[in-house]
């Protein structure tokens, strides 16, 4: 399906890219032949006022500068005098075919008869224009130019070949161009859109996980509840209770499960419709927000007391383990978070039941809080294993457990997904990093 999409994406990517190249490419030729073609005017007039001036100042017509003059710009020259033409054998065969052919097209065409005397004593009378024989094609003048004694009647014809061919090379170019361009514009669309499609590979990956993961916790408990429900049946009386027992247990289990799934589902809703205001910045004390996973209800409250509440819960549990906890203070007052306090507790209580479950007995538990310089920062350390350093990310991921058998389990790896998600909602952070003692400390900072 992937690579399906990844070749349509790049194809669309590669196309409408081409297609805005190729609007340029064509502007751009269109431009550069129009200039050119400007040029070789420009040039051919050049020509002529060349051959013009000299006509008018000259006594003698000199063959050596006119072989020369035709041969440079690649052009010939009729020169008549009193109406006979001057006896000039070289330059091109048809010259006198191409002469008559002129003139008729100058006259027929533009009314012009360059047999005539010119209308003036300084500048000549000239008509421009383009002639084609044979598939060739000539820029063409017939002119009618004032001398010292006389006046010249005179057809210039310039062949444009090389023009042709100058357009020609300069449409190779830019087709070459077009056509090498579009191949990288391919060959970049097809990376493009494999880092595009990446985020999207990985979330099916991640869901097919989670539908995964999700499945087997929950075949589990069912299995039991199964398995007790038909011994009931056959059980005899002083037994049926302890398979009930274990019945309400799963169902418990069940629950739990659930209410974290839908937590986790709400705050994704929320994540993607942009939810940006989970948290307590701009909104007024008391302020509440109700997501489809997360009430939130923020005011105004005391680290040191969620600190302390949260150390309260856990001091028996952690006293029967033979862990000792502890809860540290800064000695100066910290001032109030606007947060949900109930929230705040909810992942600090995560962060108390996961250490008190891996920490060994006559270990240690300190839950700390302070200040930093725009927040305030709880911290949560164990004297436990820890963590290697190459699952510290895949903790926060649902049903991660760092023990591979789920079986049987009374937490199903949702616990830090939902106390991730608890701290994003107040704009803060929750991190995971080596403790002093040894094991493991989860740092929650919220922002003041």
């Amino acid at each position: 399906m992937f690579k399906k999409l990844r070749l349509r994406l790049t194809i669309v990517c590669a196309v409408s890219t081409g297609l805005v190249l190729m609007g340029m490419a064509a502007a751009s030729l269109y431009f550069s032949t129009g200039q050119l073609e400007r040029q070789s005017e420009e040039a051919f007039q050049s020509n002529l006022n060349t051959v013009f001036f000299y006509l008018r100042g000259a006594a003698v017509i000199d063959h050596v500068w006119l072989g020369q003059t035709e041969s440079a710009d690649d052009m010939f020259i009729s020169i008549s005098l009193g109406g006979k033409e001057l006896l000039y054998t070289s330059g091109h065969p048809r010259r006198a075919e191409l002469t008559a052919k002129a003139a008729v097209i100058a006259r027929e065409e533009h009314g012009f008869d360059y047999t005539r005397p010119p209308t003036g004593s300084l500048a000549p009378d000239v008509v421009l224009f383009q002639l084609e024989d044979g598939g060739a094609e000539y820029r063409a003048a017939a002119a009618a130019v004032p001398g010292t004694a006389n006046w010249f009647s005179v057809i210039v014809l310039k062949n444009m070949a090389r023009e042709k061919a100058q357009l020609g090379g300069l449409q190779v170019a830019f087709a070459l161009c077009v056509v090498v361009a579009f191949c990288c514009l391919a060959v970049v669309a097809w990376f493009f859109t494999a880092w595009a499609v990446r985020p999207v590979r990985e979330n099916q990956r991640r869901q097919a996980e989670f539908i995964s993961a999700a499945s087997h916790e929950l075949r589990s408990p069912l299995a039991v509840m199964r398995v007790s429900a038909e011994t009931i049946r056959t059980a005899p009386p002083e037994k049926v209770e302890r398979f009930a027992g274990k019945i309400e247990r799963e169902c418990d289990r069940l629950s739990r499960l659930t209410d974290d799934l839908l937590r986790l589902a709400g705050a994704d809703s929320d994540n993607l419709a942009g939810s940006d205001n989970l948290a307590g910045g701009g909104s007024p004390a008391g302020d509440g927000f109700a997501g489809d996973g997360f009430a939130m209800e923020f005011a105004s409250a005391e680290p040191e007391t969620i600190a302390l509440t949260a150390g309260e819960r856990f001091e028996e549990l952690a006293a029967e383990k033979g862990v000792r906890l502890a809860v540290e203070l800064p000695d100066e007052p910290l001032p109030e978070l606007h947060c949900d306090s109930e929230r705040i507790g909810q992942l600090l209580a995560i962060l108390l039941d996961n250490a008190v479950r891996y920490t060994p007995p006559e270990g240690r538990i300190r839950l700390a809080v302070s200040r930093t310089r725009r927040a305030v920062r709880f911290s949560v350390a164990d004297s436990g294993p820890g963590v290697p350093d190459g699952e510290k990310e895949r903790v926060f991921e649902r049903f991660y457990r760092g023990d591979a058998s789920r079986t049987g389990k009374e937490h199903y790896g949702l616990g830090l997904a939902v106390a991730g998600e608890i701290a994003r909602a107040h704009k803060g952070t929750l991190t995971l990093r080596d403790s002093d003692e040894g094991g493991a400390e989860f740092v929650l900072t919220v922002p003041l």
